[in-house]
């Protein structure tokens, strides 16, 4: 009898306490980062290799989002979905603070070409480091990756100036 309440009771317990897990928002972010990535470099393809307008979040926002729904490349696109847009638009920001990623605003409008090292040009970031003392960005290249926040300052200031004998315009 005691076996057949355990058994009753179990799945309560792991529904109750499945309520108590904390998300993980590093991965979460890192994910996040990623689809960001890709969306900026799915924009370059389509508008002659060129980065788009990365001067603050809501034009970035405004730019990326078909990207992330992924309509862009559908014939016949389904009417708007607000739960595709809700998540498209959650992409932007970091789980673990709220507020929105960072961009590297020297990358704005910046064609792929005259980015010295993609590989090592950070693309966007987060504003604010993990609990575990990290901080998580995308390069241009779409690689995701984290360094400690102590190396940040000088890692940052190292990794964002990518433009050489640039031909890229100041606007569009």
């Amino acid at each position: 009898m005691l076996k057949k309440k355990f058994l009753l009771v179990l799945p309560l317990m792991t529904v109750l306490l499945s309520g108590c897990r904390k998300p993980n928002t590093a991965k979460i972010s890192e994910a996040n980062l990623k689809s960001l990535g890709l969306a900026a470099l799915m924009y370059s393809q389509d508008y002659d290799e060129r980065f788009p307008d990365m001067s603050t979040p809501e034009t970035i926002k405004a730019t990326l989002v078909p990207y992330l729904e992924g309509d862009k490349y559908v014939d016949n696109p389904a009417p708007k979905n607000s739960a595709v847009e809700a998540l498209a638009l959650k992409t932007f920001i970091n789980p673990s603070t709220g507020r929105p990623f960072q961009s590297n605003t020297a990358l704005g409008w910046v064609y792929n070409k005259d980015i010295a090292n993609p590989a090592s040009t950070i693309l966007f970031y987060e504003d604010a480091p993990y609990d575990d003392g990290t901080r998580g960005f995308v390069y241009a290249n779409g690689y995701v990756d984290k360094v400690p926040e102590s190396n940040w300052p000088v890692f940052f200031a190292s990794h964002t100036t990518p433009v050489q004998n640039s031909t890229s315009p100041s606007g569009y």
